[in-house]
């Protein structure tokens, strides 16, 4: 990150927020409005340079209907990070001085918002603007400047999570591949402290995970089983389970996918890749909390040996699983992997994340995380997690009739339980693989992991979705989660 963050230097060009009433009261303020400029909408930037006479300026909007939120100031500082990067400015001052909210969040959301602003995805283009580095300075309180210092640190970890998750999640399925996937993770996570394993397809098949290696073995591509374990407490018997579907390439297999369906499927372990972004979140921060990550990474391709719509197949668990679709082959290497984390990893509680089903993109649109979930307080962590996070969740209902749906005339569960209620039984699906009767929850991140057009600070592509809550959740288990008294 070229933006460094100093406190009370007054350094730079000082940046001045306004609202529309401050606008209307300020002779300057109604000449930007008469000249259709700036209109003092939140996030709204206007920048004047130093040139024939005028005198430099910069302001940014703040109005808004309501006060405003920290998710505000995020918004805030990524608009302000972006003017400041197209005027080419090296040095702003900014006054964080936040009415009724917390101080170290508020400062958490502006890091964010400028950290969003100097990170788009250009990995191969080849003509790119050199960016130069930019000072923010923050005119705050000297007594909340180390407590503050502490708090842009903890985010600095976690952004620099979200990074690896996008990084993986924009690859090209030529570039990121299982293999690749796991040097990846031993590269980035090994040295904070994360013991990473690899296994083998050969290991995977000696264990008996049939039903991960019937979507596999269509590919060239061997398939990995990547297991992640960071001991932060092991006074503890606590220890969450972070599981994420890792399909580096989804063709469909003989169920296929059209041209276009397919064009974006390298995005389609994302879970995984969020996983890992987690994990290093977590361990960088040394957080007093076991947390167990895995995924299960190969690419669900058509060959003479691929699975096929029919088939019925084995399971990790035992069970036996009627292929109705394979391009349901999500929830099929998540039954193998959830059961390998819940029956061998000693984990007391679950989530498993994917980019699972059209029918949550279609529900949910791309701002909503669709959960799916059969424990309430588990749920209610979660949702704690989220509003810290500033990350959108929503809980879908369960019942006896959806879970219904998944059953098999021919085997013990089959892969796709119809139209009807799609993100739902494919979350009850992946139930029917946890051993044993521990807190479960299921997200759905098919429309929120890649964005087909840039929304507010979410970037177009890879957002990383979900880090910040897996990071916060994680936090909560450690117990503490506090940054604020008022």
């Amino acid at each position: 990150m070229t933006t460094t963050f100093t406190f009370n230097q007054n350094q730079g060009l000082s940046v001045e927020l306004v609202n529309k009433q401050h606008l209307e009261v300020c002779q300057e303020g109604r000449k930007l409005q008469a000249c259709a400029c700036f209109d003092g909408k939140l996030g709204e930037t206007y920048y004047q340079p130093n040139f024939n006479g005028a005198t430099e300026k910069f302001v940014a909007g703040t109005t808004t209907q309501e006060p405003l939120t920290v998710d505000d100031y995020r918004l805030l500082a990524f608009k302000i990070g972006l003017c400041a990067r197209k005027h080419r400015l090296q040095a702003i001052k900014l006054e964080l001085a936040p009415d009724n909210l917390c101080l170290g969040l508020t400062a958490q959301a502006v890091f964010e918002g400028f950290w969003r602003a100097e990170h788009q995805f250009d990995d191969y283009l080849t003509n790119k603007e050199e960016q130069l580095p930019l000072q923010v300075d923050l005119s705050v309180p000297a007594e909340k400047v180390p407590k503050l210092q502490s708090l842009l640190q903890e985010m600095r970890d976690i952004m620099s999570g979200i990074e690896m998750t996008q990084y993986l999640a924009n690859q090209p399925a030529n570039v990121m591949y299982p293999e690749k996937v796991c040097e990846f993770a031993r590269e980035k996570l090994e040295k904070v402290g994360v013991k990473v394993e690899v296994l083998s397809q050969a290991e995977c098949a000696a264990l008996g995970m049939q039903a991960f290696l019937a979507v596999a073995q269509g590919s060239d591509r061997e398939a990995k089983f990547l297991l992640m374990t960071y001991e932060g407490n092991p006074a503890s018997e606590e220890r969450l389970g972070l599981v994420g579907k890792g399909i580096c390439y989804d063709a469909g297999g003989y169920s296929i996918k059209s041209t276009e369906g397919m064009s974006t499927m390298f995005t389609d372990m994302t879970g995984g890749a969020t996983v890992i972004g987690a994990m290093y979140a977590i361990a960088e921060q040394k957080l007093p909390v076991n947390v167990v990550g895995a995924t299960a990474l190969c690419e669900n391709m058509l060959s003479g040996s691929s699975y096929k719509p029919g088939d019925i197949i084995g399971s990790l668990a035992g069970k036996t699983i009627e292929v109705a679709n394979t391009d349901a082959e999500g929830r099929v290497t998540l039954a193998d992997s959830v059961n390998y984390v819940t029956s061998r990893c000693h984990v007391t509680k679950v989530i498993d994340i994917a980019t699972l089903t059209g029918a949550c993109l279609v529900a949910l649109g791309e701002e909503y995380t669709g959960v799916v979930s059969d424990s309430d307080d588990f749920y209610a962590e979660l949702v704690k997690a989220a509003q810290r996070a500033d990350e959108k969740i929503w809980r879908l209902p369960v019942s006896q009739r959806f879970k219904d749906m998944n059953k098999s005339k021919r085997a013990d569960i089959k892969n796709v339980g119809g139209r009807l209620g799609g993100t739902i039984t494919a979350g009850l699906f992946v139930r029917e693989f946890v051993a044993g009767n521990i807190p479960w929850l299921h997200l759905d991140i098919a429309g929120t992991a890649y964005l087909s057009q840039a929304a507010g600070y979410l970037p177009l592509f890879a957002t990383g979705t979900m880090v910040k809550t897996f990071y916060f959740l994680a936090k909560q288990e450690a117990g503490s989660n506090s940054v604020c008294r008022h």
